[in-house]
């Protein structure tokens, strides 16, 4: 029986690293996303900070359908983060 358990051992270690995996990938994805989003609204003019975090979430929830709001509302924040500091990098 103890090569159950370290045989089931094993198998959980394999799917816990596998899962991490796929939510990383799945995180990197959608930041990467969102800074690109961040980016092209950024260029809009006229628009409030509201209107253009409504844009975002819009373009964002159209390719990531499936992901929670809150993911996407951390993506935009960071992405958001990230530009300004790229901008103030620059000056």
């Amino acid at each position: 029986m103890n090569w159950f358990r370290r045989l089931f051992g094993f198998i959980s270690t394999f799917f816990v690293a596998a899962a991490k995996t796929t939510i990383g990938l799945a995180a990197e994805e959608l930041s990467e996303t969102a800074l690109r989003v961040v980016r092209q609204i950024d260029k809009l003019e006229g628009l409030s900070g509201q209107d253009k975090h409504a844009r975002a979430v819009i373009l964002i929830q159209q390719e990531y359908s499936k992901a929670p709001s809150v993911a996407i509302n951390l993506a935009i924040e960071a992405a958001v983060a990230i530009t300004k500091d790229l901008l103030n990098d620059k000056d």
